[in-house]
């Protein structure tokens, strides 16, 4: 083994002779592997040094067993244990030290990316990467994220508590950033050549911000269905783009009782339908630049599940609780595992790297995960200005001035960038000029397309929420009345919160600011000249969708429906997810009885199609099968047998997916052209198993009339003809893991991720896995008496270094569907064999090191 060690060493040595005096992205070696963007990076001898790079920044194998800090900030003793997964358990004598510590010990593996992740949000990172980077900076400019935070910053710091719990968390991060000497900076800023900055607590509100904001755009098609309106009138679009789904399944269960009174209905303004008709109409210039550049986005991939047992359906006789937030999976997790505990709270779960408190997990009496909710909390106005200069707009029958913000965009290596940036009340005009002067495409980072000089107004932009005081009560809930009580707060993003306690509750609430509308108000552009198109008020926050502990001993929220209009009063949005996860949820825990952990787990990790299920024995039943040959007459004995589970070793799932995206496109390309979005699943399968006469279904491109049965055929072929394409007579890359691929990247240098990973489930299953989305962090807690005991996984690991052992070490298990055991510490003073170094941070004088 010596013997091997020294040739491979040797052999380093060589090659590296070659590629030390190289800049990184003119190595041939990884050249392919690394974009464009990274063209200024240092050389490679930066990223390989063996004092200053790579190696440097990996955590040792075998920590000491206690470690000693000396760190100026503290108040007092604070002592963080280690378990065998780099989890940290941080006890401390007062919040203060405790939110120290939780900064402190996070940025010492997650700097580099909450840093990062601050920079793209407020649109810098040309500062540190170059021109090629600042379409991207002026997208992010324009959506006015950093204006956006430091408003809501000014907000919560006019409480005490959210206050101390910012400035302490800054604190901590900034006496980790003080520790760090040259050769221990994480790897990312040697190889871009730039250090730390100073920790702000604005950057912490820029990182919620940036979240929030992230999960409004992706329940928006305000645009889309603008375009849809524009050809087809509102009654047919809102047939397709419909807030009453061809199944039904709501969050909040039919019939739940709802305890206030409502407010009176809202209704259009006089006028509305005409004046919306001559919105769209004035959108079809963008219509006609979508149809040169654009192809239909893919339905919604982000999503998540949440659920919670009632006591009466447990084999414990306690509630369950179970959830997996889906999301965009990047290297390192956006996810950071952590036990906070002072004297006044106890709580475990996982973190946003770069903000404190815990956002998903639980405490000893309750336990709570989330969803994304689809509220509508995002608008777009058309604006009349005066002239090109974009100074003046009508409003009310008056021109009102805009508000002009300039920003500069600096550029590493190059010229400063001047972004000239107009307000209205409404809020920021994203883009000033058409979609073709960005030759970049900075509206598809947001998976959405901008109508050129609009303006758009956002839930995210009010200044007086406070979700760091809501996080922190949530924390320290130990009753449903603490934790409804804790959302007073709460903004945006609109979250689906399941709930459980020990006192054998269940609940399922939505949180966050919900305009109060008129019903469809929103669905498409307004009408920014008059402020009768704009919202006046938000629902009560008392007043959100909820429920608790229903008949069905059972709550579930997977990005569906919220509640049909016979249960809730009010109108909160249409855009809601194809309800296939719900139904397979529901049509589970309906017949579940004596729940156990184990049966939670699987429910996760479930991977039967609802959608396959409905779809295709229709599209079998009307398939020509007399002149199937070679690989089409393959492909049909393979769907014939096929179970509808999208298991990564599947052929049939595979086939049957291809196929049904071909038929989806034959439905309804022909007569709805580019724009961003077809109708989902849903309205797919309403037109496939109901409406079979529909208008959809003949092909108004061609001379003949389509039959529901020439659509299905055609639709067959072409999916032969992609699958010879894709994959050329090769059986292996068939399968379905194959296929979708699934792929971890690093969040900026791709040959930091992992890729070609075998991964079962899709978008459109429980376990919801696509080829970059995915459960970022699978939680089951089982409350009892005395403790609950928990289970989790994210793909990823604690540390944010490529080079440790824990930067990747749990994807593995989370790709076979496995949940480790989590380590709730009633005190420090436990002893556990998973437990493997206590940290000692002492309140001194000095600056404190981990050596």
């Amino acid at each position: 083994m010596k013997i091997f060690r020294a040739i491979f060493l040797s052999f380093i040595s060589i090659i590296l002779v070659y590629i030390l005096q190289n800049k990184l992205s003119e190595t041939p070696l990884i050249k392919s592997y690394i974009p464009e963007s990274l063209a200024s990076a240092p050389p490679i001898g930066i990223f390989l040094d063996p004092f200053n790079g790579f190696w440097i920044n990996a955590e040792p194998k075998n920590l000491k067993s206690k470690i000693n800090l000396d760190i100026v900030g503290l108040k007092s003793k604070v002592e963080v244990i280690l378990d065998q997964r780099l989890v940290p358990h941080i006890f401390a004598e007062n919040d203060h030290d405790l939110y120290f510590a939780q900064g402190y010990i996070t940025a010492s593996y997650r700097l580099w990316q909450m840093e990062f992740l601050t920079h793209f949000a407020a649109g810098r990172l040309s500062e540190f990467i170059g021109e090629k980077t600042i379409e991207v900076d002026r997208s992010q400019r324009r959506m006015g994220l950093l204006r956006s935070a430091q408003k809501t910053l000014n907000n919560m710091l006019k409480d005490s508590t959210s206050a101390s719990v910012l400035n302490a968390y800054t604190s901590g991060v900034n006496a980790y950033i003080k520790s760090l000497s040259p050769h221990e900076l994480p790897l990312e800023y040697k190889v871009l050549n730039y250090a730390p900055e100073e920790w702000t607590s604005l950057k912490t509100v820029l990182l919620l911000k940036y979240i929030a904001y992230d999960l409004s755009v992706s329940g928006n098609d305000d645009f889309a269905n603008s375009l849809a309106m524009a050809k087809y009138g509102e009654n047919v679009t809102d047939s397709l783009y419909t807030h009453n789904p061809f199944r039904v399944q709501p969050v909040i269960p039919t019939k739940s009782p709802i305890d206030f009174k409502p407010a009176k209905k809202l209704v259009h303004p006089k006028g509305y339908d005409s004046i919306s008709r001559t919105i769209a109409k004035n959108l079809e210039e963008t219509q006609n630049i979508l149809n040169e550049k654009y192809k239909p986005k893919e339905e919604k991939s982000k999503g998540s599940n949440n659920w919670a047992i009632g006591a009466k359906k447990t084999e414990t006789g306690f509630p369950i609780l179970a959830s997996d937030p889906h999301l965009s999976l990047k290297l390192p997790s956006i996810w950071y595992e952590i036990q906070l505990v002072s004297p006044n709270v106890n709580v475990y779960g996982v973190s946003l790297p770069g903000t404190p408190t815990v956002v998903i997990g639980f405490n000893e009496k309750i336990a709570w995960g989330i969803t994304s909710a689809y509220t509508d909390g995002l608008d777009f106005y058309q604006i009349k200005f005066k002239d090109e200069k974009l100074d003046e707009y009508f409003h009310d029958g008056i021109w009102k001035k805009t508000i002009t913000h300039k920003e500069i965009i600096k550029v590493k290596g190059g010229k400063d960038i001047l972004e000239y940036i107009q307000y209205t009340h409404h809020g920021p005009v994203v883009l000033e000029a058409p979609a073709k002067l960005y030759p970049n495409k900075p509206n598809d980072l947001y998976n959405i397309t901008v109508p050129y000089q609009h303006a758009m107004y956002w839930v995210g932009a009010d200044s007086t929420s406070n979700e760091i005081l809501t996080f922190y009560n949530l924390n320290r809930a130990k009753k449903y009345d603490d934790f409804i009580n804790s959302f007073a707060s709460f903004s945006c993003p609109s979250l689906a919160f399941a709930y459980a306690d020990a006192d054998k509750n269940i609940a399922m609430y939505i949180a966050g600011k919900i305009p109060m509308r008129w019903n469809g108000q929103g669905k498409y552009v307004l009408d920014g000249s008059s402020s009768a198109f704009e919202y006046k008020e938000y629902i009560p926050f008392n007043q959100n969708p909820k429920v608790l502990n229903p008949e069905q001993q059972f709550v579930a929220s997977a990005n569906q429906l919220i509640t049909d209009t016979t249960t809730y009063p009010y109108y909160v949005g249409y855009d809601f997810i194809s309800p296939e996860r719900a139904i397979r949820i529901n049509e589970k825990l309906n017949a579940m009885t004596r729940i156990k952990y184990e049966n939670m787990r699987e429910l996760q990790n479930d991977v039967l199609g609802i959608h396959a299920r409905d779809a295709l024995p229709k599209l079998l039943s009307m398939l020509d099968t007399t002149q199937l040959k070679g690989d089409a007459q393959k492909t049909h004995q393979i769907l014939k047998k096929w179970n509808y589970l999208y298991q990564s070793d599947s052929q049939g799932a595979t086939c049957f997916e291809i196929w049904f995206t071909e038929f989806r496109i034959a439905l309804w390309q022909d007569e709805l052209g580019y724009i961003p979005n077809y109708p989902n699943t849903d309205q797919t399968l309403r037109v496939l198993l109901r409406d079979t006469t529909s208008r959809w279904i003949d092909d108004i491109s061609t001379t003949n009339r389509e039959t529901l049965k020439s659509l299905i055929n055609t639709s067959f072929n072409k999916a032969i003809d992609k699958l010879k394409e894709k994959h050329k007579g090769n059986d292996e890359n068939w399968f379905w893991g194959k296929h979708k691929g699934f792929h971890l990247d690093h969040l900026l240098i791709p040959n930091l991720g992992l890729s070609n990973l075998m991964t079962s489930g899709s978008s459109r299953t429980v376990n919801a896995t696509s080829d970059t989305h995915g459960p970022s962090w699978r939680m089951v807690v089982m409350l009892g008496a005395n403790s609950p005991r928990a289970y989790g996984i994210y793909p990823g690991g604690q540390s944010g270094n490529p080079g440790s052992l824990y930067y990747s070490n749990m994807v593995e298990n989370w790709r076979l569907g496995e949940l480790e055991e989590l380590l709730f510490l009633k005190n420090s003073k436990i002893k556990n064999q998973k437990i493997i170094t206590t940290i000692q941070m002492n309140a001194k004088q000095t600056d404190g090191l981990i050596k």
